[in-house]
């Protein structure tokens, strides 16, 4: 059985996520907001983090026994709540950031992945 078409819409989310990432904060740029563009930045990377340590997970599992890909699925979560808590954690205790564009950034790169479904 070839994965191919998996590992593709995998490799498909995420550049999407990154490209939301990456194109979310020129909004604020464009309106000379410096600091809502750094935040939004720092809110898609927060989003883009987990979403890649999953995915590289995931491929590695693909062959694998469905009990080994089940257990893969759940550590694989765990691991990216756990890793998305760190990072705002992290970004709300040492980085001046402005809270809401933080938040919309951190959105706009997640609902790429339920939008992604649709397709």
């Amino acid at each position: 059985m070839s994965y191919s078409p998996y590992i593709a819409k995998i490799r498909h989310v995420l550049l999407l996520q990154v490209s939301v990432a990456l194109l979310f904060p020129v909004v604020w740029l464009m309106a000379g907001r410096i600091l809502d563009a750094k935040s939004a930045l720092i809110g898609g990377v927060v989003a883009v983090l987990p979403n890649l340590i999953f995915a590289v997970k995931l491929i590695r599992s693909i062959g694998q026994p469905h009990k080994q890909i089940e257990k893969t699925l759940y550590w694989g979560e765990f691991l990216k709540l756990v890793t998305t808590g760190l990072l705002f954690g992290l970004v709300i205790l040492y980085i001046e950031i402005s809270f809401l564009p933080l938040l919309l950034g951190f959105a706009a790169v997640l609902s790429v992945f339920w939008f992604s479904l649709l397709t």
